[in-house]
């Protein structure tokens, strides 16, 4: 079997596959072997251990199906790694899906205190690092020394990787040793001036929908769903989320901010301009619940008028007016 990254369609042979489970029995037991280690782990790493470390994603899925159930996905090498912490360090995002699907404890450090976010971060994997926030890895867990995952990120110049970490919330101020230190004193002292740039102009966005031009279309209707407000700003006249909206699109060439030639919300800026649009059918979707049931109480309501005798000879009229025009001005975003 090749040592490089094999892609998910590859199937591991029966026979090395036997050799692998069989070669797990004999080194990733509980008894240590002639020379023992400091932490109580197998010397010798096992083979979960090799293919996390190596990418090799089929060889990892087969071997998480066969064994038991268990601690077994959060096994450690002699520096306290798990397969998750060898995966997210060395970018192996297929294998850390896996891992992650499989149970894996995403915020479990090693001896040194790195968690698999943190060197995810600081050896510049976005896509890795993007997977382990998705499955909930804290992304303000610090090292041993108090280093969080954004600012080993700046350390080492990731722009990408401190977006996507400070849009989920990540504190842009940290004491390493006593120390305190703040993300644009690093990212200065650093050399990062894209960076540095990035962190000025995003100093006053103070919620998640404030980060458009990092967000997918998802996250946004997700967030536009759960209430997210189209107006939070840090002071009177600053930055919202939905000024950044047209200013994107403005950037993108669509004139006074219209998304009628992208209106089938394929980005999250176009969503929050649908968003801000009066209530309609096309924009119930991405009201935030209580405006949705608000919505639902009057459409109900409007069904009930229509149907009464004295409307009847202008029920369908009467509808068409109670949802184009009644509803619009009843329904907002603010509904409590």
């Amino acid at each position: 079997m090749s040592d490089q990254i094999l892609s998910d369609d590859v199937v591991v042979p029966e026979d090395a596959l036997c050799a692998l489970v069989n070669r797990l029995l004999e080194v990733g037991g509980d008894e240590e072997d002639e020379e023992g280690s400091d932490n109580g782990s197998p010397a010798e790493d096992s083979p979960l251990i090799d293919a996390a470390r190596s990418g090799r994603i089929s060889e990892a899925t087969s071997l998480l199906t066969l064994l038991a159930e268990g601690d077994t996905v959060n096994q450690t090498n002699r520096d306290g790694s798990t397969p998750l912490i060898l995966a997210s360090e060395f970018g192996c995002t297929q294998t850390v899906s896996v891992l992650c699907a499989a149970g894996a404890a995403v915020d479990q450090a090693n001896l040194g205190g790195d968690t698999p976010l943190i060197l995810a971060c600081e050896e510049g994997h976005t896509q890795t690092a993007s997977v382990l926030v998705a499955a909930g890895a804290a992304v303000d867990k610090a090292d041993n020394i108090g280093r969080t995952p954004l600012f080993l990120a700046i350390d080492n110049g990731h722009l990408a990787i401190a977006q996507l970490l400070i849009s989920r919330g990540a504190s842009r101020t940290i004491s390493v040793l006593g120390q305190e230190r703040t993300a644009m004193g690093r990212a200065t002292r650093g050399g990062h001036t894209a960076l540095a740039a990035w962190l000025t102009t995003s100093e006053q966005w103070i919620t998640p929908l404030h980060h458009l031009s990092t967000m997918d279309a998802a996250r946004a209707r997700a967030h536009l769903r759960d209430g997210a407000s189209l107006h939070a700003a840090s002071a009177t006249g600053g930055p919202t989320p939905l000024s950044l909206a047209r200013a994107i699109m403005l950037a993108a060439g669509d004139a006074a901010g219209d998304v009628a030639s992208r209106d089938d919300g394929s980005t999250a800026a176009a969503l929050v301009l649908q968003a801000a649009r009066p209530w309609s059918r096309d924009t119930h979707a991405l009201f935030p619940a209580a405006a949705r049931a608000r919505a639902t109480e009057l459409l109900i309501t409007g069904h009930r008028l229509s149907r009464e005798p004295r409307f009847a000879p202008g029920a369908v009229a009467l509808l068409d007016v109670w949802v184009g025009w009644v509803m619009p001005h009843a329904v907002t975003r603010e509904e409590k």
